[in-house]
């Protein structure tokens, strides 16, 4: 039997390796990374409002939402919801493909909010926080409608665009909406009650959402008296808030006046007024 041939030496010329597996080019430029849905934060529009349209474009509750970016613990006031939106606004704003500081506006709050915040944390020692939103049942009626900014302020209890009070709580629960973290597991269009109805008894049973159609609230209409300053308290924070040249307020003077009115505000209704909605229903209203 003939000897086994000798083991053919290796080659040295290197073998060209094929080259590495690419994703093909998606025309259009289209992020496989990003989702689907762009669904913008208009101009006014509430983060809690924001929070329920966008999780209702993708069939999911704004809980489920926040979890899809990493909060697995749900928040216990609808402050920390807010923190936990701005921990994560980058994100977010990425994966809808926003501009990168889409959310700033709605987070860092806007002249009359910023003005109400320096005045309690300054001359008060207490911090602003979200307590609920008032609403407009004409608003809420109106196409593609919105949750307002503006809504959650105490010391803007008017919609001047209708020229009504805004109701503080909802007719079928009785709560103010937004006013707890609730709304995190509920489903269902801007003007439908977002609350969970009242626990009655000691039963530990999940509660029903309560789904109140908002639209169907009473409506009081506003006098000039009241549209005329809220206007003017409005023109005031936004004097207090930035140096405008065309301003008839200088900054000095509005921040005067804007605080002078606050305490008259809490002595009138208390401090607990500027604080949180719906507090003091009973109480004497400001003239």
């Amino acid at each position: 039997m003939p000897a086994n041939p000798p083991p053919a030496r290796p080659d040295p010329t290197p073998s060209t390796a094929p080259p590495a597996a690419r994703l093909r080019p998606i025309p259009g430029g289209y992020d496989i990374d990003r989702w689907p849905i762009t669904v913008p934060i208009r101009p006014g529009e509430a983060i809690p409002g924001w929070l329920l349209h966008f999780a209702s474009r993708y069939q999911l509750s704004p809980a489920q939402l926040l979890r899809e970016f990493g909060f697995t613990s749900r928040p216990a006031t609808v402050d920390r919801v807010l923190d936990q939106v701005a921990e994560c606004s980058r994100e977010i704003t990425w994966c809808l493909g926003l501009a990168p500081r889409a959310l700033s506006p709605a987070l860092c709050g806007w002249p009359a909010e910023a003005s109400l915040g320096r005045y309690l944390a300054h001359r008060r020692g207490i911090r602003h926080h979200f307590s609920g939103s008032r609403f407009c049942p004409r608003c809420l009626a109106e196409p593609d409608c919105i949750w307002q900014r503006q809504w959650a302020h105490p010391l803007l209890p008017i919609c001047l665009r209708h020229r009504l009070r805004l109701q503080t709580r909802c007719p079928g629960c009785g709560q103010v909406p937004f006013s707890d973290t609730t709304w995190l597991g509920s489903h269902g269009p801007p003007w439908h009650c977002p609350q969970r109805c009242p626990r009655e008894s000691a039963d530990r049973k999940v509660r029903p959402f309560c789904q109140h159609d908002l639209r169907d609230a009473t409506v009081i209409e506003a006098n000039d008296d009241l549209c005329t300053a809220q206007r003017y308290l409005t023109a005031l924070a936004e004097a207090t808030d930035i140096d405008d040249p065309t301003s008839r307020y200088d900054r000095t003077a509005a921040t005067t006046r804007f605080e002078a009115f606050c305490d008259l505000a809490a002595d009138k209704v208390g401090i607990e007024a500027l604080v949180t909605l719906g507090a003091h229903q009973e109480r004497q209203q400001i003239r």
